[in-house]
C-alpha cells in the first residue's frame, strides 16, 4: 500500500526561493480544516489511513518507521481550530493491548478518555500564576514569599533563593537542580541491598560511592510526602547553574512554582487549578484528584496501579509537592478547550497573550526555543524555508504522557494523551513512541494548515482592483506566486503578490519595486472576524531570504541581511508618513476582500471592477 502526504510532496521538491520574510503567517489563518475541499482534513484522514494500516492491518511500511513500538501505547489525539469548530472532530484513537485487557477503568479510549496529563500540567500552573498573581508578585524572591528557604541562606552551595523569582522559574532558568530527592539514587540502593540480602557497604562499594548519612536527604524522599517535609528536603541541595545563567528543564522548580503561587493566593492545588482554570473554561474532565470510583474511573485510562511504587501511580495525594510539576489528569477535549481560551484570550487580554506567547531564551539548538514553560520548536517548511513556531508543552512521566501543540500562525493546534506501563525494570519506550506519533502529526498537520491558508487567501484576495471613478485609471491587480518549477504541480502558489499597480496612470512597480515580485504578507489580522466589513493589513516585500545564514552558505555576519533582511528593511519606502509598501484591505463577513487601500496613494479601489482610464480628479 502507498500513501501520499504533505511530506511526501515536500520532501520530493526540488530546492526553491527561500521566503523567511517576517516572523508568523504570510496569509490570514485558515477557517476551513474540517469540509471535505479542505487540505487539513485530507492530511488528517490520509494519516489516520496510514495508523489503520499500522495498528490494525500489520503493514509495516517504511512510510511509517517512527511509530515501530507505539502498538503498546494507548493514545488519543484531535485537531482544534479557533475558526472552524468542526475541527475537534478530527480525532485519532488507539487502544494498545494491555488497556483493552486492563482490570480497572476504561478498555476503550475516546476524546472524553481521562489520562494523566504529566508535565502538560506545568502549563497550567504558568497560566494559574499569570491569572493569579500582580506583576510584583513575579519578581518578588523566593525567599520572601517561602521564608522558610531562608535557613539555608547563608551556606555556601546553597540555592540563591534571594535571587530566585517566580518569573525565572516559569521561564526555565532557575538554575535549580532537576527533580529534587525525591529521585535520589540513595534509597534505590538501600532497596536493592534490603530485596537482594545485600550488605548495603558491598553496594555502594559496587555502585562507585562512598557512605552517606541518610539524613543529608531530609524526610521527604517520595513525592507522597507533605509539602513541610518537602521543603525541608528541598531548601538545600546545591544548583546546577546560577539564577538567569541558561535554560534548563526543572521539574523541581515548577514545584516550587506551584508552591509560591498557593502561598500568594492562600489556596491548597485542587482550589487553585480548579477556580482559575478548570471551572472558568468548563474543563468538567480535569482534575487534580485522581478518579477511583463510579463513573469517571470508567472513563480513566488506567496504566498502572492505583498506587504505584514512590507514589508514582494513578492516585496520589492531591496537594503533594509535585502536583504543580506533573499532577493534573485531563482528556484532549479538555486541553482543545484550554488551547483554544489561550488563542482565542479567553482569559486573558490578547496583548498579555501575545506576550506570553514569546521565547524568553533559546537552547543550544537552532531550531528549539524556551517560553514560559513553552517548549518553542521552530518548524522550517521544506517546500519554502518558511519558519513556522510552535508553542508546546510535553509530558512524559512514568506511564503517562502528552502534549498541548498550539499555532498560533493558524490559530489551530492539536492535542495529545497516552498510556503505558512498562515497570520499573522495563526499557521505558513509550516516551519515545509517543513523540514518534506527535511527529507524524506534526509533519502531516503543519504543511497541511499552511497550504490551506494560502488557498484560501488565493481564493479571497486575489483579482483586479479598480477605481469606482472610471475617469481615474488606477489600478492594483493581486495574483499569486506561481510555482517555480513543473515539479511543484502538487504545491499550492506561495501566496499573494501585487502583478500590476497603476496609480493615476503612473506604474508604481516598474518606479518602486522593479525586478522581484512584490509579495505581501500578512502584517495586522483582521481584528473583527465576522462582521459586515473590517480590515486586514498586508506588508509588500521583494526580499528573498534564509531561514538561517548556515542556510544561504554564508557566515553569521555576512549572512546578516540575507536571513534578517525584512526584520531590518521592513516600511522602508513612505509618503507622506504612510507607507508605499503598506495595503489596507476591506474583507466581508466572510472574511472576502472587497476592495484595497495603498496607505500612501490614499485611494481605495474596488475589487471586481473594471479598470479606470484616466489620471486622478484634480
Amino acid at each position: 500500500m502507498h500513501f501520499i502526504t504533505p511530506t511526501n510532496i515536500a520532501l520530493a521538491l526540488a530546492l526553491r526561493p527561500v521566503h523567511a520574510d517576517f516572523l508568523g503567517l504570510n496569509n490570514p489563518a485558515p477557517v476551513d480544516l474540517s469540509s471535505a475541499q479542505s487540505h487539513v482534513r485530507a492530511a488528517w484522514s490520509n494519516i489516520s489511513a496510514i495508523f489503520d494500516a499500522y495498528y490494525h492491518h500489520n503493514l509495516n511500511i517504511s512510510a511509517i518507521k517512527d511509530l515501530v513500538g507505539s502498538e503498546n501505547v494507548t493514545w488519543s489525539a484531535g485537531l482544534f481550530s479557533l475558526h472552524d469548530p468542526a475541527a475537534t472532530q478530527l480525532q485519532y484513537h488507539y487502544v494498545a493491548p494491555q488497556i483493552a485487557n486492563s482490570d480497572l477503568g476504561t478498555r476503550e479510549v475516546d476524546g472524553d478518555s481521562i489520562y494523566r496529563s504529566a508535565s502538560v500540567t506545568k502549563l497550567i500552573t504558568v497560566l494559574t500564576g499569570l491569572l493569579t498573581l500582580t506583576e510584583t508578585d513575579w519578581h518578588r524572591s523566593i525567599a520572601d514569599i517561602i521564608p522558610e528557604f531562608v535557613v539555608v541562606m547563608g551556606e555556601p552551595h546553597a540555592p540563591r533563593w534571594d535571587q530566585i523569582t517566580p518569573w525565572l522559574l516559569a521561564r526555565q532558568m532557575s538554575g535549580l537542580q532537576a527533580i529534587g530527592t525525591i529521585s535520589d539514587t540513595l534509597p534505590l540502593l538501600e532497596g536493592i541491598a534490603l530485596a537482594t540480602n545485600t550488605s548495603l557497604t558491598d553496594l555502594l562499594a559496587l555502585s562507585g560511592v562512598p557512605p552517606v548519612p541518610r539524613d543529608v536527604l531530609g524526610p521527604c524522599e517520595t513525592i507522597n510526602c507533605t509539602v513541610e517535609d518537602w521543603i525541608v528536603s528541598a531548601r538545600s541541595p546545591p544548583p546546577v547553574f546560577l539564577p538567569a545563567t541558561t535554560t534548563s528543564y526543572s521539574n523541581f522548580g515548577f514545584m516550587v512554582l506551584g508552591l509560591a503561587i498557593s502561598r500568594i493566593t492562600g489556596k491548597p492545588y485542587d482550589t487553585l487549578y480548579n477556580d482559575t482554570v478548570f471551572a472558568p473554561l468548563n474543563m468538567t474532565s480535569s482534575f487534580v484528584n485522581a478518579p477511583t470510583e463510579g463513573p469517571l474511573l470508567n472513563r480513566s485510562v488506567i496504566a498502572q496501579p492505583l498506587g504505584g511504587a514512590g507514589g508514582f501511580g494513578w492516585s496520589y495525594a492531591a496537594n503533594n509537592p509535585s502536583v504543580p510539576s506533573g499532577g493534573i489528569l485531563s482528556t484532549i477535549h479538555d486541553l482543545d478547550k484550554l488551547g483554544l481560551a489561550i488563542l482565542n484570550s479567553t482569559l486573558m487580554s490578547p496583548e498579555k497573550i501575545r506576550q506570553w506567547m514569546k521565547p524568553a531564551s533559546h537552547t543550544a539548538s537552532l531550531t528549539y526555543s524556551i517560553g514560559a514553560p513553552w517548549e518553542i520548536v521552530r518548524y522550517i517548511h521544506r517546500s519554502t524555508g518558511k519558519v513556522t513556531d510552535i508553542y508546546t508543552k510535553l509530558g512524559d512521566s512514568g506511564a503517562y504522557g502528552g502534549i498541548l501543540v498550539l499555532i498560533p500562525d493558524y490559530n489551530a493546534g492539536f492535542s495529545l494523551l497516552n498510556a503505558y506501563y512498562e515497570g520499573p525494570e522495563g526499557p521505558q519506550t513509550r516516551g519515545g513512541s509517543a513523540l514518534g506519533i506527535i511527529n507524524y502529526i506534526a509533519e502531516a498537520v503543519v504543511p497541511a494548515l499552511e497550504a490551506q491558508a494560502v488557498a484560501e487567501a488565493v481564493r479571497k484576495y486575489v483579482g483586479v482592483y479598480s477605481s469606482p471613478d472610471a475617469e481615474v485609471n488606477s489600478t492594483i491587480v493581486i495574483g499569486s506566486l506561481a510555482p517555480s518549477s513543473a515539479s511543484d504541480f502538487a504545491v499550492v502558489p506561495d501566496g499573494l503578490v501585487v502583478q500590476s499597480w497603476i496609480s493615476n496612470d503612473i506604474d508604481m512597480l516598474a518606479s518602486y519595486y522593479p525586478g522581484a515580485p512584490l509579495r505581501l504578507q500578512l502584517a495586522i489580522p483582521n481584528q473583527t472576524p465576522g462582521a459586515a466589513k473590517s480590515e486586514a493589513t498586508f506588508q509588500g516585500t521583494q526580499n528573498k531570504q534564509w531561514n538561517t545564514y548556515d542556510a544561504a552558505g554564508l557566515g553569521p555576519f555576512t549572512g546578516f541581511y540575507g536571513s534578517n533582511y525584512d526584520w531590518l528593511t521592513y516600511d522602508g519606502l513612505r509618503y507622506g508618513a504612510d507607507g508605499l509598501q503598506t495595503f489596507r484591505f476591506g474583507v466581508d463577513a466572510n472574511g472576502c476582500a472587497v476592495e484595497v487601500t495603498n496607505a500612501a496613494t490614499r485611494v481605495t479601489l474596488v475589487k471586481g471592477r473594471a479598470e479606470g482610464r484616466k489620471r486622478y480628479k484634480r
